[in-house]
């Protein structure tokens, strides 16, 4: 009798276990997206020299890169932060129409200077770019400062949380029930980089093809008018609101 008393409380443990009613929530996403204009920028310089020895051309790339090196100090560039990359001494083959002969020896190696862009900044480097006698190809890459990100992304948080504000209130009065307040916030914390928007090179690849002209020679400095895409930033806060039934009539 005793054993099948227990039995009678267990089952009615459970059954008013089961009685208790879950939380009423629901889960709502925030999204947020900020475009904003790179406040940073890094020039590429490739330089390649041509000699019928080795020697010969690791000697003529030292020699241009010095002269590159004179340019960077002339536009104000920080020169501890300029990198070099790629250096390669190889056997310059070129093609004599019916099979590939080799031509003498070529250098070449890449050199990177970072930079705070800007308008006027910009058209400085490539004004003393276009008036020198360099030899190279430049390219730039595009970028934001950790500075300018931090900002970026508390306006994220800010837009994707009002975007689920909005998105619950909707819920709410299209469902009729009441919002009784934020039960969880869940966020990732690190906002992400539309990859569509973010490939931002080549700029100016090849530009001293077209460097040397009378117009670009002139006293008068020019505008360039360099105008690098927006990159593309996205984050989602998602929201947990405790809601109960409620009636708008």
């Amino acid at each position: 009798m005793k054993t099948f008393s227990s039995i009678i409380l267990f089952l009615s443990s459970i059954f008013c276990f089961a009685q208790v009613p879950s939380e009423n929530l629901i889960r709502v996403s925030g999204f947020a997206q900020v475009a904003v204009r790179p406040d940073r920028a890094i020039m590429n310089a490739s330089i390649s020299v041509i000699d019928s020895t080795s020697s010969g051309a690791i000697a003529k790339l030292q020699e241009q890169t010095s002269i590159y090196f004179e340019f960077l100090e002339k536009a104000q560039f920080n020169i501890n932060e300029v990198e070099t990359s790629k250096y390669k001494v190889y056997v310059n083959r070129v093609d004599n129409g019916r099979t590939r002969v080799d031509s003498g020896f070529e250098a070449s190696q890449i050199i990177r200077a970072p930079f705070s862009f800007n308008d006027s900044i910009m058209d400085i480097i490539l004004n003393l770019f276009a008036e020198s006698n360099l030899s190279l190809s430049l390219d730039f890459d595009y970028h934001i400062s950790e500075e300018l990100k931090n900002q970026v992304q508390d306006s994220l948080i800010v837009i994707a949380s009002k975007n689920a504000s909005v998105k619950m209130k909707t819920l709410a009065k299209a469902n009729q029930v009441k919002v009784i307040g934020i039960k969880e916030i869940q966020y990732d914390y690190e906002p992400r980089l539309r990859s569509n928007k973010s490939t931002l090179r080549p700029v100016f690849n090849g530009y001293r093809e077209y460097s040397r002209n009378s117009g670009l020679l002139a006293k008068k400095r020019k505008s360039f008018n360099v105008n690098p895409p927006d990159i593309i930033y996205e984050d989602v806060v998602v929201i947990f609101y405790e809601i109960k039934a409620h009636s708008y009539n």
